[in-house]
This record gives C-alpha cells, sequence and structure tokens, in this order.
C-alpha cells in the first residue's frame, strides 16, 4: 500500500515536471511568483508584519503628490527598467560568458557563484519593496529565469514580468484608492 503511495505520488512529481518544462520559462515564473510570493504579500498585509512601513508611507506619498498617469508610468515602465538592469544585468552578461567554450563550463547553476549572482542582488533589491520577503522570493525567481534564458533575451523575460507584476500592483493600487 505504501509503495503504491509513493509509486503514485512520483508518477504525478513527474507529471507535474513535465508540464512546467513545456511551458514557456515567462509563463512559468509568473505562476511561480503568484503561487508563492502573492500569499506572502497578502499575509504580510493583513497581519502587519513584515512589512516594511517607511517604502509602504514613500509610496503612497508619491502617489498622492503626483498626478496617477505618471505614476503609473514610473512603476510600470521606469521602475522595472531601473531595476532589472541593476540587479539582473550582472546574471545576464555571466550568461553571456556561457558563448566562450572555455568558460561554459563554469557558468551552470551548480556553481556557489551564480547562486551569489542571484541571491545578493535579490537581498539589495528585497529592500526597497514594502513586503522584503515576497520581493526577495521574486528576485531569485527572476535571477532564475535571466540565468535560464540566458544573455539579453532573458533580461528581457525577467523585465517583461516585472513589468507585468507592476502593472499588476498599480491596478490593485488605483482600484484600493478609487474604493477608499
Amino acid at each position: 500500500m505504501l509503495k503504491d503511495r509513493l509509486a503514485a505520488f512520483i508518477n504525478h512529481s513527474h507529471a507535474a515536471k513535465n508540464f512546467f518544462e513545456k511551458l514557456n520559462p515567462v509563463v512559468t515564473t509568473l505562476i511561480l511568483m503568484l503561487v508563492i510570493s502573492v500569499p506572502i504579500t497578502l499575509v504580510a498585509t493583513m497581519r502587519n508584519k513584515g512589512v516594511n512601513r517607511e517604502i509602504k508611507q514613500d509610496i503612497e506619498d508619491e502617489a498622492r503628490d503626483k498626478n496617477l498617469k505618471w505614476v503609473g508610468c514610473d512603476w510600470v515602465i521606469k521602475t522595472p527598467l531601473k531595476e532589472e538592469l541593476k540587479f539582473r544585468g550582472p546574471i545576464a552578461v555571466l550568461t553571456l560568458l556561457r558563448n566562450f567554450e572555455f568558460l561554459r563550463f563554469l557558468i551552470v547553476l551548480e556553481n556557489p557563484v551564480i547562486y551569489f549572482s542571484i541571491i545578493l542582488p535579490g537581498l539589495m533589491w528585497s529592500e526597497f519593496h514594502v513586503v522584503p520577503y515576497a520581493a526577495l522570493v521574486d528576485s531569485v525567481f527572476l535571477g532564475l529565469l535571466v540565468f535560464r534564458v540566458g544573455g539579453i533575451r532573458g533580461w528581457l523575460s525577467a523585465l517583461l514580468v516585472h513589468v507585468i507584476i507592476n502593472f499588476s500592483v498599480f491596478i490593485g493600487f488605483v482600484i484600493n484608492t478609487l474604493i477608499k
């Protein structure tokens, strides 16, 4: 009986792995962010723990002082562009080094330098977000996306995901503002 359950679990695990391998990496990243970091954000904001109040207040002040169109432009276009250049740009450069045959064996996920290049920028990036734990998770997913796709395409993929996430946050902010 236990053996049958274990076999069924393994078959389901393989099915899930095959499902995610067939998806576009951008879609996979969006799904992972939705399933993992959105609940972190919801719990943190509902319990009012793990929320960076200073950043939250700065964002509310910025939104109050500016025209909503400019806030949207800033949040959806300008901020993701700046942040992706600064925090995921180095990973994109590292993946470009895979084009050199003599460096290819170094630019693998098993290399601790790669983990360092994904996690360290994520720690710095998360400090500038309202819910740092969720931002750290998002940053790791974005870094892994850049690494998996590689080069400029990987960086553009992360930028696209970042724009989509910030757009959804902006829409939520606008709806919340209209409700109040």
